[in-house]
Protein backbone atom coordinates (compact mmCIF):
# COMPACT_ATOMS: atom_id res chain seq x y z
CA UNK A 1 0.00 0.00 0.00
CA UNK A 2 1.29 3.30 -0.72
CA UNK A 3 0.11 4.51 2.97
CA UNK A 4 3.37 3.86 4.96
CA UNK A 5 1.29 3.05 7.61
CA UNK A 6 -1.85 1.11 6.12
CA UNK A 7 -0.08 -2.12 6.84
CA UNK A 8 -0.68 -1.39 10.71
CA UNK A 9 -4.68 -1.09 10.28
CA UNK A 10 -5.54 -4.60 10.70
CA UNK A 11 -3.60 -4.43 13.73
CA UNK A 12 -6.68 -2.64 15.45
CA UNK A 13 -8.43 -6.21 15.33
CA UNK A 14 -6.12 -7.74 17.56
CA UNK A 15 -9.01 -7.56 20.38
CA UNK A 16 -11.31 -9.91 18.15
CA UNK A 17 -11.96 -13.31 19.41
CA UNK A 18 -9.64 -14.97 16.59
CA UNK A 19 -7.11 -13.33 17.51
CA UNK A 20 -7.79 -14.40 21.17
CA UNK A 21 -7.42 -17.50 20.49
CA UNK A 22 -4.14 -17.50 18.95
CA UNK A 23 -3.01 -15.74 21.87
CA UNK A 24 -4.63 -18.16 24.01
CA UNK A 25 -2.40 -21.29 21.68
CA UNK A 26 0.79 -18.49 22.17
CA UNK A 27 0.38 -18.51 25.61
CA UNK A 28 0.07 -22.44 26.20
CA UNK A 29 3.17 -22.77 23.44
CA UNK A 30 5.42 -19.97 25.47
CA UNK A 31 4.71 -21.68 28.80
CA UNK A 32 5.91 -24.84 27.53
CA UNK A 33 9.46 -23.44 26.63
CA UNK A 34 9.81 -23.32 30.24
CA UNK A 35 11.99 -25.86 30.64
CA UNK A 36 15.08 -23.89 29.37
CA UNK A 37 16.96 -22.69 32.35
CA UNK A 38 17.48 -19.03 30.73
CA UNK A 39 14.82 -17.21 28.29
CA UNK A 40 15.61 -17.32 24.57
CA UNK A 41 15.84 -14.20 23.45
CA UNK A 42 15.00 -13.25 20.05
CA UNK A 43 17.15 -10.11 19.22
CA UNK A 44 15.41 -7.72 15.89
CA UNK A 45 16.81 -4.61 14.86
CA UNK A 46 15.22 -1.82 12.69
CA UNK A 47 18.25 -2.00 10.71
CA UNK A 48 16.61 1.36 8.13
CA UNK A 49 16.17 2.85 12.19
CA UNK A 50 19.30 1.77 13.81
CA UNK A 51 22.78 2.01 13.16
CA UNK A 52 25.03 0.05 14.14
CA UNK A 53 26.85 1.90 16.83
CA UNK A 54 23.94 0.87 19.09
CA UNK A 55 25.21 -2.68 18.94
CA UNK A 56 26.42 -2.62 22.62
CA UNK A 57 23.59 -1.14 24.24
CA UNK A 58 20.87 -3.85 22.53
CA UNK A 59 23.11 -6.53 23.29
CA UNK A 60 23.26 -5.44 27.26
CA UNK A 61 19.26 -5.34 26.68
CA UNK A 62 18.87 -8.52 25.92
CA UNK A 63 21.43 -10.28 27.90
CA UNK A 64 20.22 -8.91 31.27
CA UNK A 65 16.81 -11.00 30.32
CA UNK A 66 18.07 -14.25 29.23
CA UNK A 67 20.14 -16.14 26.11
CA UNK A 68 20.65 -14.13 22.76
CA UNK A 69 19.52 -17.13 20.58
CA UNK A 70 18.36 -15.19 17.95
CA UNK A 71 19.90 -12.25 16.01
CA UNK A 72 18.41 -10.57 13.10
CA UNK A 73 18.76 -7.57 11.34
CA UNK A 74 16.05 -5.97 8.44
CA UNK A 75 17.14 -3.30 6.10
CA UNK A 76 18.65 -2.14 2.65
CA UNK A 77 21.96 -3.89 3.23
CA UNK A 78 23.58 -2.59 -0.07
CA UNK A 79 23.49 0.91 1.75
CA UNK A 80 23.76 -1.14 5.48
CA UNK A 81 27.22 -2.39 5.19
CA UNK A 82 28.28 -2.16 9.31
CA UNK A 83 25.15 -4.74 9.69
CA UNK A 84 25.92 -6.89 6.80
CA UNK A 85 29.41 -6.94 7.91
CA UNK A 86 28.56 -8.44 11.47
CA UNK A 87 28.13 -12.17 10.96
CA UNK A 88 26.51 -12.50 14.27
CA UNK A 89 23.77 -11.24 13.07
CA UNK A 90 21.49 -12.92 10.36
CA UNK A 91 21.18 -9.64 7.89
CA UNK A 92 17.78 -9.51 6.00
CA UNK A 93 17.72 -8.13 2.64
CA UNK A 94 15.00 -6.10 2.11
CA UNK A 95 15.03 -4.77 -1.09
CA UNK A 96 16.10 -1.02 -2.17
CA UNK A 97 13.12 2.11 -2.77
CA UNK A 98 10.70 0.55 -0.05
CA UNK A 99 12.84 -1.18 2.08
CA UNK A 100 11.46 0.93 5.31
CA UNK A 101 8.17 -0.56 4.61
CA UNK A 102 9.20 -3.85 3.64
CA UNK A 103 11.38 -4.26 6.68
CA UNK A 104 9.30 -3.51 8.88
CA UNK A 105 6.82 -6.05 7.55
CA UNK A 106 9.09 -8.28 7.63
CA UNK A 107 10.32 -8.15 11.28
CA UNK A 108 6.86 -8.49 12.30
CA UNK A 109 6.44 -11.49 10.27
CA UNK A 110 9.35 -13.27 11.71
CA UNK A 111 8.51 -11.72 15.47
CA UNK A 112 4.97 -13.89 15.04
CA UNK A 113 6.66 -16.71 13.44
CA UNK A 114 9.21 -17.05 16.10
CA UNK A 115 6.42 -16.62 19.01
CA UNK A 116 4.00 -19.00 17.21
CA UNK A 117 6.90 -21.96 16.97
CA UNK A 118 7.92 -21.63 20.52
CA UNK A 119 11.75 -20.24 19.29
CA UNK A 120 11.52 -17.26 21.42
CA UNK A 121 10.86 -16.66 25.44
CA UNK A 122 11.32 -12.60 25.16
CA UNK A 123 11.79 -10.29 22.38
CA UNK A 124 14.33 -7.05 21.81
CA UNK A 125 12.61 -4.83 19.23
CA UNK A 126 15.20 -2.33 18.64
CA UNK A 127 13.53 0.45 16.98
CA UNK A 128 12.74 4.10 17.40
CA UNK A 129 9.46 3.57 15.38
CA UNK A 130 6.35 3.65 16.90
CA UNK A 131 4.68 1.61 14.43
CA UNK A 132 5.71 -1.39 16.32
CA UNK A 133 3.78 -0.42 19.55
CA UNK A 134 1.04 -3.48 18.14
CA UNK A 135 3.29 -5.89 18.11
CA UNK A 136 4.80 -5.68 21.41
CA UNK A 137 1.67 -4.93 22.96
CA UNK A 138 0.36 -8.31 21.28
CA UNK A 139 3.50 -10.11 21.62
CA UNK A 140 3.49 -9.30 25.57
CA UNK A 141 -0.38 -10.31 25.59
CA UNK A 142 0.71 -13.44 24.36
CA UNK A 143 3.22 -13.68 27.61
CA UNK A 144 6.33 -12.47 26.21
CA UNK A 145 8.45 -10.14 27.44
CA UNK A 146 9.49 -7.40 25.33
CA UNK A 147 12.37 -5.20 25.34
CA UNK A 148 12.11 -1.86 22.97
CA UNK A 149 15.73 -0.50 22.33
CA UNK A 150 15.40 2.88 20.88
CA UNK A 151 16.33 7.23 20.82
CA UNK A 152 15.11 9.14 23.63
CA UNK A 153 12.85 11.02 21.03
CA UNK A 154 10.68 7.45 20.34
CA UNK A 155 6.98 7.88 20.50
CA UNK A 156 5.39 7.00 24.15
CA UNK A 157 3.14 4.63 22.33
CA UNK A 158 6.12 2.02 21.63
CA UNK A 159 7.94 2.92 24.89
CA UNK A 160 4.89 2.10 27.07
CA UNK A 161 3.67 -0.73 25.01
CA UNK A 162 7.19 -2.22 25.52
CA UNK A 163 7.87 -4.53 29.30
CA UNK A 164 10.66 -2.16 29.48
CA UNK A 165 12.56 0.35 27.54
CA UNK A 166 16.05 1.33 26.91
CA UNK A 167 17.22 4.24 25.66
CA UNK A 168 20.17 4.84 23.49
CA UNK A 169 22.20 7.13 25.05
CA UNK A 170 22.79 10.39 23.14
CA UNK A 171 25.94 10.86 20.44
CA UNK A 172 28.81 12.80 21.35
CA UNK A 173 29.71 15.61 19.46
CA UNK A 174 32.66 15.90 17.65
CA UNK A 175 35.12 18.32 19.32
CA UNK A 176 37.07 20.40 16.20
CA UNK A 177 40.52 21.40 17.61
CA UNK A 178 41.40 24.89 17.14
CA UNK A 179 44.80 23.97 15.48
CA UNK A 180 42.44 21.90 12.92
CA UNK A 181 41.06 25.74 11.54
CA UNK A 182 42.27 26.59 8.12
CA UNK A 183 42.64 30.01 8.52
CA UNK A 184 41.51 31.82 4.97
CA UNK A 185 43.81 32.85 2.17
CA UNK A 186 45.53 36.33 2.65
CA UNK A 187 43.38 36.80 6.14
CA UNK A 188 44.86 39.40 7.85
CA UNK A 189 45.31 38.98 12.03
CA UNK A 190 46.06 41.57 14.18
CA UNK A 191 49.58 41.15 16.48
CA UNK A 192 47.29 40.34 19.14
CA UNK A 193 44.66 37.94 16.97
CA UNK A 194 48.25 36.07 16.16
CA UNK A 195 49.48 35.82 19.83
CA UNK A 196 45.97 34.34 21.30
CA UNK A 197 45.67 32.02 18.14
CA UNK A 198 49.42 30.96 18.77
CA UNK A 199 48.34 30.56 22.68
CA UNK A 200 45.45 28.35 21.63
CA UNK A 201 46.68 26.38 18.83
CA UNK A 202 49.66 25.37 21.46
CA UNK A 203 47.27 23.95 24.33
Amino acid sequence: PSNCHSHWENWSRYSHPGFTKVTEILRDTHLASSRFDKPRVAVLVDGENISHGALSTIENAAKGIGTLSIRRVYGDMTSRKDWEADHSFHAIHTGKGRAKNSADIRLVVDAMDLAHRGLADAFVIASSDSDFAPLAVWLREAGFNVVGVGRQTTAPTFQEACSRFVTLPAPTPIAVPISTVVLKKNEELSHLDRKLHLLLSDN
